[in-house]
């Protein structure tokens, strides 16, 4: 039920953003002048999650279709992908990853193409990334079985935040504006 209160939070948040834009009269929030924050909604166990709550597909179908220009972006995790993801989404999700799975069917699913399911089993973190093109292997994590000497990297010094700091103080790329 919780997850299915957040989703209708994230509607209603779609909704203020949708009559904002239409206010000031653009149709991206790139367009407005003082742009709301962008806003990640990042659901883990999408397939438990559309299972107990099938009516979430028609707010979601309606978020991967404009999301990107409302600045809410989407993130969906799920180990079985399988007849999950609509195709109206999958026709709207322009970025996809896929760690190793056990069928083809899963990888061709998500990816189009069933190589996932080919991806070596004794390189844990494996993946594919498509963008629209050719899916690219990668690798996101490397376990090790003993101590990384870890002496030699460099950790910048951070500093507590204090309610005096300001924006104003801070470097333009911290602010989201390249120098």
């Amino acid at each position: 039920a919780a997850a299915f209160r957040a989703l209708v939070s994230v509607r209603a948040e779609i909704t203020r953003r949708e009559q904002h834009l239409a206010d000031h009269g653009c149709a991206s929030i790139d367009e407005l002048e003082v742009p709301p924050p962008r806003l990640v909604v990042v659901i883990d166990e999408f397939h438990a999650l559309m299972a107990t709550h099938p009516r979430a597909s028609d707010l979601l179908e309606h978020l991967t279709a404009l999301g990107r220009s409302l600045g809410v972006h989407l993130i969906l995790a799920t180990q079985r992908p399988l007849g999950i993801v609509t195709g109206q989404m999958k026709a709207n999700i322009n970025i996809r990853i896929c760690l190793r799975v056990r069928d083809e069917a899963d990888s061709f699913d998500v990816l189009g193409v069933p190589d996932a399911a080919h991806l070596p089993p004794g390189r844990p973190g494996s993946g594919l990334l498509d963008a629209g093109t050719t899916p690219l292997s990668f690798r996101v994590a490397v376990p090790f079985a003993e101590a990384v000497d870890d002496s030699h990297v460099h950790r910048p010094r951070l500093r507590p935040w204090t309610p005096d700091h300001s924006l104003e103080n801070c470097p333009s790329i911290v602010r989201g504006v390249a120098a």
